[in-house]
């Protein structure tokens, strides 16, 4: 799915829950995320406020907007519903990672933790 340049704009104005409520809805209609790998393959990781943060974006698009400073030698990958499913969940919650959905221009986006995200993007994913 390709999203219009109109639509980029438009979503990155918006505040970190909204942004947070549009990931949700973007991220059960296409059934994939996006986060950020180096090329080691390990995932950029961000610390707020004494956290550490898993970061996601709903598209492509927008996670390639992060790739600056500390993270400028990092690629974008996909991460299906499945592989966050049965890989991506056991690292965050091994690791005590809170997730950061849709960071935008080097903000944090909305932060939440695993069991919360979990709820919310099952809640979503019953609409479909």
């Amino acid at each position: 799915m390709k999203i219009t340049d109109k639509e980029i704009q438009a979503v990155t104005k918006l505040a970190p829950f909204d942004r947070y409520k549009y990931f949700l809805k973007r991220v059960a209609d296409t059934e994939r995320m996006y986060t950020l790998v180096n090329g080691n393959n390990e995932y950029a990781l961000s610390e707020v406020k004494g956290n550490y943060v898993f970061s996601l974006w709903p598209f492509r698009e927008y996670a390639l907007l992060s790739i600056v400073g500390e993270w400028d030698n990092y690629q974008v990958k996909e991460i299906t519903l499945d592989e966050f499913e049965n890989e991506v969940i056991d690292f965050i919650e091994e690791n005590k990672y809170l997730i950061n959905v849709f960071t935008v221009d080097s903000k944090a986006g909305f932060i939440v933790n695993l069991i919360e995200f979990a709820r919310d993007l099952s809640d979503e994913l019953k609409k479909y």
